[in-house]
């Protein structure tokens, strides 16, 4: 059966598999829960940030700037973290940094048996624990660091 549709919750329960076009042509194709967890085109992450809202607005960030003077992370969550565990593990380790955490936003979703999502942390201490905690978090997902 082939779904034709801007609606991701439809596509989230029904597809095995999303082709995403734009100007006539397909810009991106897999499983539905690599688009979900990774969208590979800048379409696709336009689609699935509208549908997640697992990443704060830029007005969420200014507020959270506002009452939050660490250095504030997003780090992807996904299912097949491996061996050094996911973003909890390294989290749990971040004392052992000099590193302490607040998570700031976030959401976690479950889609084909595995999750994915996204969390927003504050991180605060000398920025070389924090440099090495962003370190260990870049080594097993995708992580961007907001400006200040």
């Amino acid at each position: 059966i082939v779904v034709i549709t801007h609606e991701l919750d439809v596509v989230r329960e029904l597809a095995d598999r999303v082709v995403v076009m734009s100007a006539g042509r397909v810009v991106e194709q897999g499983s539905t829960y690599d688009f979900f967890s990774a969208p590979a085109s800048e379409v696709g992450r336009a689609f699935v940030a509208a549908t997640l809202r697992d990443r704060p607005s830029p007005e969420d960030l200014e507020r959270l700037r506002a009452g939050h003077p660490g250095r504030i992370v997003t780090a992807d969550v996904v299912d097949d973290a491996g061996e050094s565990g996911g973003v909890g593990s390294v989290l749990s380790r971040a004392a052992q940094h000099g590193v302490s955490f607040e998570l700031l936003f976030g959401g976690i979703s479950a889609l084909q048996s595995r999750v994915f999502g996204a969390l927003t942390i504050e991180l605060r201490g000398v920025d070389a624990g924090i440099d090495a905690v962003i370190a260990e978090l870049r080594a097993i997902t995708r992580v961007e660091e907001t400006a200040k």
